[in-house]
């Protein structure tokens, strides 16, 4: 519910999950099962129910176009999802 204080350990995050669980991740384990190809960066962050203490515009384009690079560095052709309403 609250937005990362640091946007670049956010992104180092993201691209670690997506290096891992996306299908043609280059950290992906054999073993693994299934995948994630789709990723949704946060959820509702114009509900201060999730982005508290107030939804943030700038903010947010900021943590999302942050978040997208990352995942296109680790893997390509996957889908980035937001949910406003």
């Amino acid at each position: 519910h609250l937005p990362p204080r640091n946007i670049a350990d956010y992104a180092t995050f993201v691209r670690a999950a997506a290096a891992r669980y996306a299908p043609h991740g280059p950290s992906r384990p054999a073993s693994l099962t299934g995948s994630v190809s789709n990723w949704e960066i946060w959820n509702e962050p114009n509900f201060d129910r999730f982005w508290r203490p107030k939804p943030n515009p700038e903010a947010y384009m900021a943590l999302a176009k942050s978040a997208a690079e990352a995942i296109r560095k680790a893997t390509a052709g996957e889908t980035l999802v937001t949910r406003i309403e």
